[in-house]
């Protein structure tokens, strides 16, 4: 059942988590290394609204970037970078974690649209995304 309209509220309010793989991706252009690329959720039969997207790294690493895709059918399309800094976690330092909140004309999805995540360097990021399905 599509959501009220007057006015608009979503029906469904999702957070999912996902992990990146562990390789490397240093392309910035369709298709990222088939390999590196990690797919979020679809958005929902009537669309969905990412309100952010949060990066935590499993271990520690380098400086690289982050990068986030917008997946529309099989095309990827780069929207966004993030740069990190090195960290080391332990018992008195954090992990590196990072939020992008998107920009105000790309908050919304159309249905079986996808955010997708690359990291440029060889490591783990776990990536929570906060998306609420109409």
């Amino acid at each position: 059942m599509p959501a009220s309209t007057s006015p608009i509220f979503p029906l469904t309010a999702a957070t999912y988590a996902v992990v990146t793989t562990n390789t490397a991706n240093t392309a910035r252009v369709d298709p990222p290394t088939a390999s590196s690329v990690v797919d979020g959720t679809a958005a929902g039969t009537n669309g969905s609204r990412v309100d952010k997207v949060k990066f935590t790294c499993t271990v520690a690493n380098a400086i690289g970037l982050i990068q986030i895709w917008h997946k529309i059918g099989s095309a990827y399309f780069l929207i966004d970078e993030i740069l990190t800094v090195a960290v080391t976690p332990s018992t008195t330092v954090a992990a590196a974690t990072y939020t992008w909140t998107p920009p105000a004309g790309f908050k919304f999805l159309k249905s079986g649209e996808k955010l997708a995540f690359t990291i440029s360097k060889a490591e783990v990021w776990c990536v929570e995304v906060d998306q609420a399905d109409y």
